[in-house]
């Protein structure tokens, strides 16, 4: 996530950010944020910067946007009006 790459404070926003990396990755078959060299990597992953193809349905590409937000308040909540 970006506040990892940028070392700051995190809390579990971190992990919506995994869950949306990994649906990505199972959906598209490469990581989103994948690049030639670690420094673009973690570029891309602090700007945010990924592309997602046409033909991921509209509900895919929701989901995958709600959990690869910048910023982790922002994020897809992981709470629940159950817990």
């Amino acid at each position: 996530s970006p506040e990892v790459a940028m070392k700051v404070t995190h809390g579990l926003e971190v992990d919506v950010w995994g869950i949306g990396c990994m649906l990505y990755t199972m959906l598209i078959g490469t990581p989103p944020f994948d690049s030639h060299g670690v420094r673009s990597t973690i570029n891309r992953v602090i700007i945010g910067e990924f592309k997602l193809p046409d033909y991921l349905s509209a509900e895919a590409k929701d989901l995958i946007n709600s959990l690869l937000v910048r910023n982790p308040n922002d994020r897809l909540s992981l709470n629940s009006k159950y817990s």
